[in-house]
């Protein structure tokens, strides 16, 4: 159980070292109109994170019999690991991107910025991939599958909220501090953890 804790832990602070428009949005809102309202646009990605996991974990798991499979957990260590590599050079290769917006932001209600959250979070690709990614690498034939899910996820979920509070909470501060340089070497070592973590799956494929 120590051991995903520790995978759920590692895997949410490589999500919440990702710089993407949700990352720069948020902070702007907080700025903008305040932390209360950053924190609605935060629960909107909350949810939608909540809502891709749990439909990523229940498609995944309805398939368990197949992967138990050796044949297949071979191809499928091979496909969860090669999409966590190209998410790690897909990091490194944009980290020169990174840009702020300058543009106000402009909602009318708490309800708007909500639901602009949500969408903002759902209708990125990557974000549901990188869900179905992590569904996958989970072994939800093992006993106890129930309880190590809930930690594991859960544990994902609760480092992104803590997180995304504590941005809201300190926007200004970390507007002063992040410079562009302090972004791109985040996105680098996202990117290298990524990898990392997907050449590791990778060396499970037995021959």
């Amino acid at each position: 159980m120590i051991a995903i804790f520790f995978q759920g832990l590692i895997m949410g602070i490589t999500l919440c070292l990702m710089i993407g428009p949700v990352f720069f949005q948020m902070i702007q809102i907080s700025i903008e109109r305040g932390y209360r309202h950053a924190l609605f646009f935060a629960a909107g990605v909350w949810a939608s994170d909540f809502f891709l996991m749990v439909m990523s974990v229940l498609g995944v798991s309805s398939v368990t019999g197949m992967l138990n499979n050796p044949s297949f957990a071979n191809y499928q260590n091979a496909l969860v690991g090669g999409l966590f590599v190209a998410f790690g050079v897909a990091g490194l290769l944009r980290h020169h991107a990174t840009k702020r917006s300058t543009k106000p932001i402009i909602f009318k209600s708490d309800t708007s910025l909500f639901f602009s959250g949500f969408m903002v979070n759902s209708i990125n690709p990557f974000t549901m991939v990188f869900w179905i990614t992590l569904a996958a690498n989970f072994n939800f034939s093992q006993e106890n599958s129930l309880l190590k899910s809930v930690l594991y996820f859960g544990t994902i979920l609760a480092i992104t909220v803590g997180t995304d509070i504590g941005k809201a909470r300190l926007a200004r501060m970390l507007t002063r501090m992040l410079k562009e340089k302090h972004l791109q070497l985040l996105q680098v070592v996202t990117g290298l953890t990524l990898i990392a973590f997907g050449i590791v799956i990778i060396a499970r494929i037995s021959s």
